[in-house]
């Protein structure tokens, strides 16, 4: 059922958040972790450790996703977001707020976003392009599964 309200708000990340959203991980986002030899857990914990920006979408105080952001030494920056599937839930709303944060913050502080991702996430590629993402044509194959580099640049 598609929620059609505001109810998402941000929260910086703790363990019980953390291993909530490891514990109810989307399958596809499952799998991009194990692309790159880690748990969700591992792959969650990794991220947010070197991202001190990381923040948790939390819907009527349910974490339902978590992203954050990592400086590269030419001005640009890594660009992940990690999720439930309660995350689909929220359409409208998910893509405004992602959308401010991209805009007021991210790309104020980047040149840049890039990142990879599997090709068969089609939620979040569908996402990614309404950011402004582009998609590199070089494919890279992890686990028997296309994977693309994408960036989203500065106005």
């Amino acid at each position: 059922m598609i929620k059609r309200h505001e109810h998402i708000t941000f929260a910086k990340p703790n363990d019980e958040m953390v291993r909530y959203i490891a514990d109810n991980m989307r399958e596809i986002d499952k799998f991009e972790c194990m692309a790159v030899n880690h748990t969700p857990l591992e792959g969650l914990e990794t991220s947010i450790a070197v991202c001190p920006d990381s923040r948790v979408f939390l819907a009527d105080g349910e974490p339902i996703g978590a992203m954050g952001s990592k400086s590269l030494p030419d001005g640009g920056g890594v660009f992940w977001l990690l999720g439930t599937d309660k995350i689909n839930s929220y359409p409208k709303e998910f893509m405004i707020k992602s959308f401010d944060i991209l805009k007021n913050d991210l790309m104020v502080r980047y040149s840049y976003l890039t990142n990879c991702i599997c090709m068969e996430h089609k939620e979040s590629v569908r996402w990614l392009k309404k950011l402004g993402a582009e998609f590199m044509d070089k494919k890279y194959t992890l686990l028997g599964r296309e994977f693309r580099q994408f960036f989203i640049y500065r106005g």
